[in-house]
Parts: structure tokens; sequence; C-alpha cells
């Protein structure tokens, strides 16, 4: 479970502090990740700031730069790490492939492929990269619902093209939540529907409900300037379940389950109406223990974001999940329902001496000891890369080396002039 969120001025010359609104959004959607936090934001000149921390936003907001007036794009992420460590900037987001920069919540599963198709190297661990390489390959933002048709997984996505900062794209794929307000001098966007309210009423005036919505599954969403909004829709795949086999891999489930959609909803009805069937066979006359737990489910649904877990299938909260890495070469995490975490806990091939050493790392923070299967621009394994790169390539490597240092154009000038770094 990520955070992403952002803010994009259809007029311009809009009254809103962006650094402002930016600290709100980031403050608001703190809880859905807090292993690192990053924003991005664009103006007529392109990139007015980007940077980046392994920190929760509390922290982030604290100590970042400011976002200069002058943006009328800005991207916002909270990380909640499930592949990639976050404590190298190449993992965290947002995410930079060619000129665009994308955020992401959800989990793709088939990012190797995506690196494919792509024809891309791969910089970082993180499996939302693929998305933003998959549509650098393709050269256009418009083009984003032709990569949210390729992932297995779940993903809401954010991206801008640096080349015009009068442009905004959100799409949503499989189970992440996107609420969007879409006035008619600014949009803003965020995992959760209490971000966009609060953003909108503090530093914008009061909201219109009638211009809030959950975008649907398989439905894109473009901004051009003012005057234009485009709605793209496409084709979202089917979730590919995983069911353990008795303690030696993770194998699909046969092709009649396998080739069913279940979201979130489709899921949890069935699992309520499974313990439905449970409870009418029971001898018990009265309210069953089965009953009640219907009702439970039922109710927390309704207040809290849930997830499938990758293992049964069904629905868990994410409060209550677990996520889970193979060591192996695939290096690939799943979300579980604490039954099922259990499960895999004890089978007998998990590496469960890489995995503490992973967790101690992850704890620690520590840069100078990496395990095998991690992965940094800091590590001697990426100067051979540099043999293969083309200029640009090369050049987002050392972004991301800088992401905290020097990113800043707007900024610069007016040091350089010897201004006031107030906006």
């Amino acid at each position: 479970m990520c955070g992403i969120a952002g803010i994009y001025l259809r007029d311009p010359d809009l009254p809103v502090n962006r650094d402002d609104i930016t600290s709100t959004l980031l403050s608001e959607i703190e809880a859905r990740g807090q292993h690192a936090t990053g924003v991005v934001a664009l103006d007529a000149e392109g990139v007015a700031e980007w940077q980046k921390a392994a920190c929760d936003a509390t922290t982030f907001n604290r100590y970042r730069r400011i976002i200069p007036n002058t943006a009328r794009s800005i991207l916002g992420h909270t990380r909640w790490a499930t592949q990639g460590l976050p404590a190298f900037m190449e993992n965290n987001h947002p995410i930079r492939r060619g000129p665009f920069y994308i955020i992401h919540n959800g989990h793709v599963t088939n990012d190797e492929e995506l690196f494919e198709k792509a024809e891309r190297h791969r910089f970082g661990d993180v499996d939302s990269e693929a998305i933003a390489a998959h549509l650098a390959s393709l050269g256009e933002l418009s083009r984003l619902p032709e990569v949210m048709e390729e992932i297995d997984g779940d993903a809401a996505v954010a991206a801008l093209d640096e080349r015009d900062c009068a442009r905004l794209m959100l799409a949503r794929g499989r189970s992440s939540p996107l609420w969007v307000y879409a006035g008619v001098k600014v949009v803003i966007f965020a995992s959760t529907e209490s971000a966009v309210v609060k953003a909108h009423a503090t530093h914008v005036g009061s909201i219109s409900t009638k211009r809030l919505f959950h975008l649907k599954e398989g439905v894109a969403l473009e901004w051009k300037g003012a005057d234009e909004m485009q709605v793209q829709e496409f084709k979202v795949k089917p979730r590919k379940a995983y069911v353990w086999r008795g303690g030696t891999s993770y194998s699909s489930w046969d092709d009649s389950w396998r080739n069913k959609t279940y979201s979130w909803e489709e899921s949890l009805d069935r699992q309520l109406t499974e313990k439905a069937e449970e409870s009418s066979a029971s001898t018990h006359k009265s309210e069953s223990a089965d009953e009640v737990e219907v009702t439970i489910i039922r109710d927390r649904a309704e207040d809290e974001d849930v997830c499938i877990c990758d293992n049964c299938g069904q629905v868990t909260f994410w409060d209550d999940a677990e996520y889970r890495w193979v060591t192996d070469e695939s290096n690939v995490s799943f979300i579980f329902c604490p039954e099922c975490a259990a499960e895999f806990d004890d089978e007998d091939w998990l590496d469960v001496e890489a995995v503490e050493v992973r967790e101690q790392l992850w704890e620690n923070d520590d840069l100078d000891e990496v395990d095998d299967d991690g992965f940094s621009f800091r590590r001697p394994s990426s100067v051979r890369l540099y043999d293969e790169l083309d200029p640009d390539e090369v050049a987002i490597i050392d972004d991301y080396a800088n992401a905290n240092e020097s990113i800043v154009r707007s900024l610069a000038k007016r040091i350089m002039k010897g201004g006031s770094n107030a906006v």
C-alpha cells in the first residue's frame, strides 16, 4: 500500500500556495506509506523541484525544499516499500524515465516482462519503475492506457511530461483507489477522499461534491490546459492468483480460476457468501460466529482500505496484511492475509537468514553492507552498466544519485541572483 496525490492547475494564475497544499496532501496520505516520501513539480520552464527521501511525510515536510509558486503540476507520493529498499533513491517515487515522471500505488507482478517489452534497463529494484520505462519507450504521455493494459497486478498511476507542464494524466487499473476532484480551475487527486477534500477546503475553498468522484477501474483521464479533458477506457488484466503447492514454489491456479477477474468488491462478496452459507448450514438457530464475522468484515470494508491475498484470493485489510518475499533470483514479493503469511513462514525452503539480513539492513538503513539480491547505483555492479547505456540514461542515473542535492532549477536561479529563498 502506498499513497499518491497531486494538484494540477488548469488555471495557472489561480492563487494557491503550491508549497502549503503539497504539505497538506502528503500529510493526509502519510498513513498509507512511511518508508519514503517524494514530490516533483513542473512549471513552464520544466522541472521546478524534484526531491525524495527515505522518511515519513511529517519529516519530509519539515526538511524538504519549497515548492515554487510557479509550479503548475505537482505529484506527491508516500511509499510502503514491498520491492526495493527505500534507502536507495532509485526505488522511491516520483520515478523518472525519459521525460516522464510517474507515481504509482499498487504492485506490478510482471515488471520484468514490461522492461523486456520496453527494451529498457532496470535502474532500481522497485516494480513501479517498469511503468515509467514502458511509457518512455512509447514516448507519449497519452499512451499511458496502453501501459496500463499490460500490467499484471494493482495500479493507480499519475504521470507528467516534463516538456509540457500543462498536461496531467491519471489512470486506474485494478483495486488501487484513486479519488479525483475535477474542478474548472484546479484538479486535485489522492488515494483517499479525505485528502482531496481537506486539501481543497483548506487551500482553495468550498468543494463541489458533483465534481468529486472515485475513478473507475479501466479509465484514464488526461488534462491539457484549461479547456480540454479527455477520457480513455482500457482493458484491465484479470488477476493472476497464486497457490502454495506443498513447500516447493508458487504456481498459478488452474485456468478456469485464473481467467476470472476478481476485483476486491467481487472477492469480498464471494467471501461473505461462503461464510453466510457456512453459517446457514450450522445447527445454531441464533446468530452464529460466522454471521458475526460477516457483519464485522462488511462494516470494516466500508471504512478501511482492503486488498486481496495473493495466495488464497480472499479479501483482507491493509492493517492486517503482511508482506513476504522470495529471496531467490526472482526477488518477488507477495501480499498475504495473516493465515497465509503464517503458512508461508512454516515452509522449509524459505531462506530465513537472507530475509533477516534484508530486514536488518532496512531497519538500520545500512548502505555499506548490501546482500546479493540488493541493487544500488552505489554498488560496483552499476558501473558495468554505464558501458551499455546511452547518454540520456546515464543522465537519469546521475539525477537519481543527486536527488537530494541539486535538482532544483528555480531555487538555483534565485541563489545565483542573490535573492531570497521565499516564493
